[in-house]
């Protein structure tokens, strides 16, 4: 669900109330990318305002699928919780640790970027360098 706003007489999402002219000159797969874009940007300025630092713990969807027993550790050692027979059901069918993630993840790397603007394209690709870096400077903070 998104809430939409009516400009122009055509509804757009919240989130574009200043650039609808952007959008409307935008493929699907370049709004989806600038939207991406967009959001990752607010989140990490969000992220940055957090004061109480020793309740925060950063993790990555790909270190949990990739080494999924090593990060589930670090989150019950951070949130005082064990294992129980249950977590291990449960990560054997999610099917992970799952190796194959990079692969699947340069395949739609390959995608977007024969779908969308080379500038638009070289943006997702800064913010993903920033990202496997240092997880945008937010290991630095938590």
């Amino acid at each position: 669900f998104i809430l939409l706003i009516n400009k122009e007489n055509k509804p757009y999402p919240w989130y574009l109330h200043n650039f609808p002219k952007i959008w409307k000159k935008l493929n699907k797969y370049e709004r989806c990318v600038y939207y991406v874009i967009l959001l990752t940007n607010k989140s990490i300025k969000e992220q940055r305002k957090i004061k109480n630092r020793k309740n925060c713990f950063v993790t990555t969807y790909d270190r949990i699928v990739e080494d999924t027993f090593s990060e589930l550790k670090k989150i019950s050692k951070f949130l005082k919780t064990k294992f129980s027979k249950k977590t291990h059901i449960f990560i054997r069918r999610e099917k992970c640790p799952n190796k194959y993630l990079k692969k699947k993840i340069n395949s739609k790397i390959n995608f977007i970027k024969k779908n969308v603007d080379k500038k638009m394209f070289e943006k997702l690709f800064a913010l993903e360098k920033k990202y496997k870096k240092d997880l945008y400077g937010l290991n630095k903070i938590c």
